[in-house]
Formats: C-alpha cells, sequence, structure tokens
C-alpha cells in the first residue's frame, strides 16, 4: 500500500522528469514550505498536515483523479492513526518476558514517529537496532499482534501504548531495567547539556514513606509523558526516574 508521503513524491517526480527546472526548491518556495521539511516529507519522515496537504495538492497541480487518490489516502491514514492510538495493550507474564528487552520498546516508539507505514531499513535507521535485530524483534511483534503487515515489506502498529500485569517476575524487570540503564550510560557522553536533564540526591529517608514517594513518582511521570507526547513527534527519548537506595544493607536473621 502506497503512502500519502510516496504518493506525493512520486507526483513530484513526475513533473520533475516532464520539467527538469521543476526542482524541490522550486516547489518549496512555491508551496511554501521549507526544502528541509518537503524533503522529509518525500522520504517519509514527517506526517503531513492538512494545511500542508492542501499546498502540495496545488502546488503539484494535480488531476482531479489524483487528488481523489490523495484526499483517500489522506483519510485513511488519518482513520488508523485515530483508531491505533485509542488502544492500550496490557502484556501477560509470558509476553513480557518475551519482549523485555530496549529493542523491543525502541522499535514500537519509532513507529509513532514521522509515518504511519515501517519497513525494516527504516526502522533500524531511526532506533540503531542493526536490521538483522530488527526483522527479529518484528516477527516477535508480529507474533504478539502488536504489529501488523501493511503490505509484504512494511508493517504498522496496531496498539497505542503498552502496560504490564502488575506481577511480573522480578528477574524479567530486572533484565530490562540493567539493559536500559547500560544503553544511558552508553548514549550519555553524546548527548548535550540541552537536550537531556537529569537530577539526582542522596538523602537520609524514613522507609515508612517509600510507598507514597512510589506513587507521587508515578503520577509525576504520567504528567511528564503527557506533556512531551503531545504534537508531532520526531525524536525518540528515555524517561527514566530512580529511587534506590544508596548503600544496601545486610539482611537481618
Amino acid at each position: 500500500m502506497k503512502t500519502l508521503n510516496k504518493f506525493f513524491h512520486v507526483k513530484f517526480e513526475e513533473r520533475r522528469a516532464a520539467n527538469p527546472r521543476f526542482s524541490l526548491r522550486a516547489l518549496a518556495q512555491r508551496v511554501e514550505i521549507s526544502p528541509g521539511h518537503l524533503s522529509e516529507i518525500f522520504n517519509n519522515k514527517r506526517p503531513i498536515s492538512s494545511a500542508n496537504f492542501s499546498k502540495l495538492v496545488n502546488g503539484l497541480r494535480l488531476s482531479d483523479e489524483d487528488v481523489q487518490k490523495a484526499q483517500s489516502l489522506f483519510d485513511s491514514e488519518r482513520k488508523r492513526k485515530k483508531a491505533t492510538h485509542s488502544i492500550e495493550r496490557v502484556l501477560s507474564k509470558s509476553e513480557f518476558s518475551e519482549v523485555s528487552s530496549v529493542d523491543f520498546f525502541l522499535v514500537l516508539a519509532a513507529m509513532d514517529l514521522h509515518t504511519e507505514e515501517w519497513d525494516v531499513g527504516l526502522i533500524s535507521a531511526e532506533t540503531g537496532v542493526p536490521a538483522d535485530r530488527t526483522k527479529v524483534v518484528m516477527n516477535k511483534l508480529l507474533q504478539l499482534g502488536l504489529v501488523e503487515m501493511n503490505s509484504p515489506t512494511t508493517y504498522v502498529k496496531t496498539v497505542r501504548s503498552l502496560a504490564s500485569e502488575s506481577d511480573i517476575p522480578n528477574f524479567d524487570v530486572q533484565k530490562l531495567h540493567k539493559e536500559a540503564l547500560k544503553r544511558s550510560t552508553d548514549i550519555f557522553p553524546q548527548v548535550p547539556t540541552e537536550k537531556r536533564e537529569m537530577v539526582y540526591l542522596t538523602m537520609a529517608v524514613n522507609p515508612k514513606n517509600l510507598d507514597r514517594a512510589k506513587k507521587e513518582l508515578e503520577k509525576a511521570w504520567k504528567k511528564v509523558y503527557g506533556k512531551l507526547t503531545q504534537g508531532e513527534c520526531t525524536e525518540i527519548y528515555t524517561l527514566g526516574m530512580q529511587l534506590l537506595p544508596a548503600v544496601q544493607k545486610e539482611t537481618e536473621e
């Protein structure tokens, strides 16, 4: 199935083949969209807003038949996105065990970027997960029904977000957390200060207040998550909060 982005790209290439002077920059000037933004649209790296849809339809001077095709793709993608973003999937203990790796969550997060339709190469480029590993991840996500095939080579996400049962085995949780911490440690030196925020406090605490503090932290990360996911999402971030003993005491017998 052709995406709207690809449809417009094909129509642009047809116009350029007929008139070599019709460059990307010329189209960008005509439709009042920056060349960089337009390039990202044509390469499936940016969604097409209602305003830009109208600009491209007019700027490419589409035939009535092509306008209908474009409108059908636009309506279909909006409908699918709305349906997908209304579904929350709760993973069972066994399902969580199968996806207790950072790669799975990176791939699912990447599929909320730019476009509705993804292939292995595009996912790998966005996440840094090697293509062969991405194929393994996608096959498992297909088995779990978290993605589906949209064509012989492309995928679409079928859920808005994931949650898990409350009694997930500790070793599966530890595996995921250790991997996430290692990835954060590896990527940290590459991230400029203005693109990250990290706060650490070491303090004396009353252990009797831990349960209440954990509930407050849960409220806080849900609020931050809501803020960060508003509007157009173009990058993948990890939100982590830690509340750990700074000194491990020996267990009293």
